[in-house]
């Protein structure tokens, strides 16, 4: 494990507002370079590009992609890097960086894991955004998350980074006609 250790929530909220209304999606781009510590895209031809774990936690919360010897276990979808998967797996195992928690705070993490069919192939890929504006009332057993604001970087849009509403969090277990707890939505609390 190395120790390079995230910035604070408000440093995190700070960082992924400044580029709202900016950039392109592009998988498996961006994030945080301590060479560039200001700039979460990586230049595409011309491009600015990142995707939302990029953005909403190694960007934002100043933690580089790659960390070797992180999430590694027998539940381990993902090891020696951080994205949605990984940091779902390590809050609910080793709590290295991250801790799942029931109320959201501003600078938590929304995040739902990818889906992988019976053959591994990933069929839904997980997303991330980062708590920006929360709501008057929260029940852990009926969460509101439409209610809360989040900043994204996001595939559907262009630019691809907003600030809006995490309605897209709500209803998460169910894909395809099927129903799979383990595919809700977790509220990730990143360890200080």
């Amino acid at each position: 494990m190395i120790s390079a250790r995230p910035c604070s929530p408000v440093e995190a909220i700070q960082r992924a507002v400044k580029y709202v209304g900016r950039g392109t999606y592009g998988l498996g781009k961006g994030g945080y370079d301590a060479r560039r510590p200001d700039d979460p895209f990586q230049n595409v031809n011309g491009i600015e590009m990142a995707d939302c774990s990029a953005y909403s936690i190694q960007y934002a919360y100043k933690l580089p992609a790659h960390r070797p010897r992180f999430n590694e276990g027998g539940w381990a979808s993902v090891s020696d890097d951080i994205n949605c998967d990984s940091a779902i797996e390590d809050g609910e195992h080793h709590h290295e960086l991250f801790d799942v928690v029931d109320r959201p705070r501003l600078g938590d993490l929304l995040v739902y894991p990818s889906i992988r069919d019976e053959h591994g192939k990933r069929i839904r890929i997980g997303h991330v955004g980062i708590v920006v504006g929360l709501c008057a009332e929260w029940g852990p057993a009926t969460p509101q998350f439409g209610e809360l604001t989040v900043v994204q970087c996001q595939a559907a849009r262009r630019p691809a980074v907003m600030r809006g509403p995490a309605s897209g969090w709500m209803f998460r277990e169910g894909y395809r006609g099927k129903v799979d707890w383990a595919w809700r939505t977790r509220i990730l609390r990143v360890v200080p």
